[in-house]
């Protein structure tokens, strides 16, 4: 854990083919991220413990939530409650803030 943490000295981890991410800062209790999607890519329908909410600050996503359908962009935002089944796909370039409760011990740096 850093109290600050340097854009410039992240290295993009490739989550699925055309979605990196940034782990940004983290603590005990709260982890903020980047995920960057190139056009057409996917993280398909997963679950996992932590609550997430994101942010879309470039481009447009169509997200599955619970199994209900929705179409994001940029300024939009969701939840995806803890145990919850969600996928999303990028319908254009795509940048999102990911905030995970608590801190996913995946994204931590090693």
């Amino acid at each position: 854990m850093s109290l600050i943490v340097r854009y410039r000295d992240l290295k993009p981890v490739e989550m699925f083919s055309g979605v990196t991410r940034r782990t940004l800062a983290y603590g005990g209790k709260i982890m903020i991220t980047e995920f960057r999607w190139g056009e057409g890519s996917k993280v398909p329908i997963h679950s996992h413990p932590n609550e997430q909410a994101s942010y879309i600050s470039k481009g447009k996503l169509e997200i599955m939530i619970g199994g209900r359908k929705s179409f994001l962009q940029k300024g939009d935002s969701y939840l995806v409650p803890p145990n919850i089944k969600h996928s999303q796909f990028a319908l254009k370039k795509t940048i999102t803030i990911d905030t995970f409760s608590p801190p996913r011990e995946d994204y931590k740096e090693k």
